[in-house]
């Protein structure tokens, strides 16, 4: 297009004859944008040399779709509207940020008054040495697995730092089809992408292998290729399945990988296809989860309590209970720290699933006996880890925070639970 303009206005400062210097400037035209399509050197209008255009295509030979450049967003005050990093930070800089009973607490900023659209504070280096570039103004998220335990946490806190929210969750791309992926995203143009959908079912992944690796395999690399096709970062959620549990001090990111069930496998090929197809990645690995938007250990534990039913529960596999929601807020920290690579989140502290149940029932006022049992008396398919907390000490370094403990959350999360039971 630059070529054409030039064509219609003025050569060498005088204006075009009819005819024949049209007819010799269009071929320069074709000649330059040849040159321009074999990688030749371009030059502008004052001779200068100018940068390598951008392959058309990407290494696979598929067509490489061009970012667009989006508008900057007024408010209605005229003011312009803050991206997902910058609100992040403004957030925490302007009131103290509670993150429980013994947790670390997020000061307000003491500088004067300034305006921290313009003073952020200095970037954190990533622990490989890496950065995102993340935030600015207009920044999309999308969110696979949006009507999940985690996503129904998630959105509504992206919706609150960012300027849009592409939640599939009612109409989710079958993420195993790439082309479905790339018409899902290609449309709204995100500049992260939020993978929480996974086939996570740890006991069917046994007997339904192939599904498993398809989904938390071949899936995950399929939204981490197209959001690189798009420009976009990733984060992709993952698990303490990838490791045996057979430590007896917490996991840090870079200990060896060893999955004892098939979900777990399928999770660590997840990881290592989102690594290979996306540079701009955030593998997340959390364990434990519950929440209040659907099915999970508390949920199950108070309707059993409630009818009468006897409760027996395994004490010999230990971990961190985390509450999505106090999840939720560690990614939002961890996406504007601008850090990129693999880290674990969890809530601080461990305990049983037994330990966890009793602290359920005597929350919740009810008088019944939890029996401890072992994992081989409750015959489950897939093995577990005995052993599955993880070290936050690389999250902490890299966002400032500490995450909560697992009581002071776990019993706010009960508070809030029993609450909502009585007013429905």
């Amino acid at each position: 297009m630059e070529g054409h303009r030039q064509g219609r206005g003025h050569v060498g400062g005088e204006p075009h004859d009819a005819g024949g210097a049209r007819a010799e400037n269009r071929g320069q035209h074709r000649r330059r944008d040849g040159d321009r399509r074999h990688g030749a050197d371009r030059r502008g209008r004052d001779g200068r040399a100018l940068a390598p255009a951008r392959p058309t295509r990407d290494r696979r030979g598929r067509p490489r779709l061009r970012r667009l450049r989006r508008p900057i967003h007024v408010d209605r005050r005229g003011r312009r509207a803050l991206g997902l990093r910058d609100r992040a930070l403004d957030r925490a800089r302007a009131q103290p940020l509670d993150l429980g009973a013994g947790a670390h607490r997020i000061e307000p900023d003491r500088q004067g008054g300034r305006d921290h659209r313009e003073c952020h504070a200095p970037a954190r280096p990533s622990p490989d040495g890496r950065r995102l570039e993340s935030g600015g103004a207009g920044v999309k998220a999308a969110v696979t697995g949006a009507d999940g335990l985690l996503g129904k946490d998630l959105v509504p806190a992206l919706r609150e730092n960012g300027d849009g929210v592409l939640a599939l969750a009612r109409r989710p791309p079958d993420v195993v089809r790439i082309e479905e992926v790339r018409e899902s995203l290609g449309r709204f143009r995100p500049d992260w992408v939020f993978h929480l959908a996974a086939f996570t079912r740890v006991d069917e992944c046994e007997s339904n292998q192939r599904l498993a690796h398809e989904v938390n395999g071949k899936g995950a690399g399929n939204v981490a290729e197209v959001a690189a096709d798009l420009g976009a970062a990733v984060v992709m959620m993952s698990t303490d399945y990838v490791f045996d549990g057979r430590s007896r001090e917490p996991y840090r990111e870079d200990d060896p990988p060893a999955p004892r069930s098939v979900y777990g496998r399928s999770k660590l090929e997840g990881e290592i296809q989102v690594r290979e197809a996306n540079p701009r990645h955030l593998i997340v690995r959390t364990s434990w989860l519950y929440g209040l938007h659907g099915r999970c250990f508390p949920e199950v534990i108070l309707r059993r309590a409630r009818s009468g039913q006897p409760l027996r529960v395994v004490d010999d596999q230990r971990g961190a209970p985390t509450w999505t929601r106090d999840l939720a807020r560690a990614l939002l920290r961890l996406v504007a720290s601008g850090a990129v690579g693999t880290f674990h989140c969890t809530a601080r502290g461990e305990c049983t699933w037994h330990e966890f149940a009793a602290h359920i029932v005597r929350r919740a006022g009810l008088r019944v006996q939890v029996e401890a049992i072992d994992s081989a008396s409750f015959g489950a398919p897939a093995p577990r880890p005995a052993y599955s907390v993880l070290s936050n000490e690389r999250f902490e370094r890299v966002t400032g925070t500490r995450m909560p403990a697992w009581k002071p959350s776990a019993d706010e999360y009960l508070d809030r639970a029993l609450t909502e039971r009585q007013a429905s």
